[in-house]
């Protein structure tokens, strides 16, 4: 039985990842500060804080608004750093098929759920590799 190059899978999951490694190390150099600070200054979030429970919230833990602000964005900086080193084991694991394609699979739902639009050429393509792994078989 002949096995099955994974060429293809592994070029487009290497342009996928190249891309966020790329975009992760802008946010963690500073690139992209003013625009994730942008996120939370729109007008619903700034309406959510004002609200009578967050008012609570602050209230009681003595965090001003900024403060919450920057731990958003440290927080989206770690979650984008933890897909970027999942994002690695699922093309270094490329062998075990199903693993690896259930972890692009996942990290495409999670880039979705996370940037909202924003990363359309990483999901699609690591949801064209993870429906790649699963259709070809080994």
């Amino acid at each position: 039985m002949k096995s099955i190059n994974r060429k293809i899978e592994k070029t487009l999951a290497w342009i996928a990842n190249i891309i966020l490694i790329s975009v992760v190390i802008l946010m963690y150099t500073g690139f992209f500060k003013r625009q994730l600070e942008a996120i939370f200054l729109t007008p619903e979030f700034v309406r959510f804080l004002l609200s009578s429970f967050v008012d609570t919230f602050f209230l009681y833990t003595k965090i001003d608004s900024y403060s919450l602000i920057e731990f958003f964005i440290k927080i989206i900086k770690l979650s984008a750093l933890l897909i970027a080193l999942i994002a690695l084991l699922a093309t270094f694991t490329m062998k075990h098929r199903i693993f690896s394609g259930v972890l692009f699979l996942l990290l495409a739902i999670a880039i979705v759920g996370i940037t909202s639009g924003v990363a359309v050429p990483v999901y699609l393509l690591y949801f064209i590799v993870a429906i790649m792994l699963f259709a070809r078989k080994g």
